[in-house]
């Protein structure tokens, strides 16, 4: 076990793990608004500054440099690691995101204000979500893909999952 104690000065709220030629990393997000890269071996640390505001959850979009990240003033950032720089960020929710998902060009974002907005990323610039969902009545805690079948999960605070397809996201699977 290794303990990386004081990683982030406040709350840590996502972690990615991930494999590259280089080695095993692990990205962290937390409220300080930082998002940091740790190298396993040989133990190193990159941080990036990303909002005052701090970091709610994030996810890794296609390439293992590039991250979608959700801040606490309902922001979405797509962020290139390597590069520092931010490339697309956009208001997304009127409350916190609790969860960024990705597959196939699609970001999806799930919030406190009960919403799930599915995002093309492969537009030049993103202003408007392909498709709100509405199905949930109480704000939506947590959200997962599954691995290889066109199926996502949310849960939300009444204790209720629904189930969806991904490239159809008004086809509830019941």
């Amino acid at each position: 076990m290794r303990k990386l104690a004081g990683a982030h000065n406040s709350e840590i709220t996502s972690v990615i793990v991930r494999q590259d030629a280089t080695g095993t990393k692990f990205l962290t997000g937390g409220l300080d608004g930082f998002i940091k890269l740790n190298d396993l071996e040989p133990q190193t640390l990159k941080c990036n500054f990303i909002s005052k505001s701090g970091i709610t959850t994030a996810c890794q979009l296609s390439s293992p440099d590039t991250l979608a990240l959700a801040t606490l003033n309902n922001d979405i950032n797509l962020f290139n690691f390597a590069t520092g720089n931010s490339m697309q960020k956009w208001y997304a929710h009127d409350e916190q995101i609790t969860a960024l998902l990705y597959r196939d060009n699609i970001l999806i974002s799930c919030s406190l204000d009960q919403l799930m907005k599915f995002w093309d990323l492969s537009q030049a610039q993103i202003k408007e979500p392909i498709s709100v969902q509405y199905e949930h009545e109480e704000a939506i805690y947590s959200a997962d893909l599954h691995p290889t079948e066109d199926l996502m999960a949310s849960v939300d605070a009444e204790g209720n999952v629904i189930l969806r397809e991904i490239k159809c996201p008004n086809n509830l699977i019941a």
